[in-house]
């Protein structure tokens, strides 16, 4: 059963194991196998969410389950939901709202008071099975880590549906990050899990490359 990712503590698989997992992959931080740059990343918290974010080909974009508070069979008026935001960069912080919502897909347009830091990612190509996805989420494994920033990684299994899914399945706050390819491009979000009948969990990602892309600047 689908498990939207909305709140807090959870400890769930570890995918890249470094020297240190705070402060990865920015403009001035590189690690890992990848040196993939998530500087496009940031984190939001409301009364009623911990949760991510991400800009990509000029917007700023998180998961509607994290600010649109009806069900999702509810098409009636949507309220702005406010929140405070910061990148990843630890400097960049503000407060945001919520402004288009998709009725396609878990997407939703967000408006920040600030720029993003760097800019903007660019969009990625459709991935293949057995390609590697790259993702910042919080650190909920230890007390002195908590909301610490953890770099995680996993593979391809398929996409189908404008999803791509995933072997290993994101934490709780993920939802609404930027997917990265090797490339430092944006694939998608992530967005949830599912726990299978063989007692594992994989993950699952929002794509937005090719007409994907249009459930974002058609949402309503």
């Amino acid at each position: 059963m689908r498990q939207t990712i909305i709140a807090y503590a959870a400890t769930l698989l570890a995918a890249l194991a470094l020297p240190s997992e705070a402060g990865l992959f920015g403009k001035d931080k590189k690690s890992g196998p990848s040196h993939v740059d998530v500087s496009y990343t940031f984190r939001l918290r409301h009364y009623g969410a911990t949760g991510s974010g991400c800009a990509v080909n000029g917007l700023t974009l998180t998961s509607r389950h994290l600010v649109d508070p009806r069900k999702a069979a509810d098409f009636g008026p949507v309220h702005k939901v406010r929140f405070r935001f910061e990148f990843l960069d630890g400097k960049t912080e503000g407060r945001g709202y919520s402004h288009l919502i998709s009725n396609h897909a878990d997407l939703a347009t967000v408006v920040l008071d600030k720029e993003p830091p760097f800019g903007y990612a660019k969009l990625a190509a459709k991935p293949q099975p057995g390609d590697d996805v790259l993702w910042m989420e919080y650190d909920w494994r230890k007390q002195d880590d908590y909301y610490a920033q953890r770099g995680r990684k996993s593979t391809v299994i398929r996409t189908t549906l404008g999803l791509v899914l995933l072997k290993d399945p994101p934490s709780n706050g993920a939802s609404g990050g930027c997917a990265y390819n090797i490339n430092g491009d944006v694939m998608g979000l992530m967005t949830f899990y599912d726990d299978t009948e063989d007692n594992k969990t994989s993950g699952g990602v929002v794509g937005l490359w090719g007409h994907w892309w249009n459930d974002v600047v058609v949402s309503k």
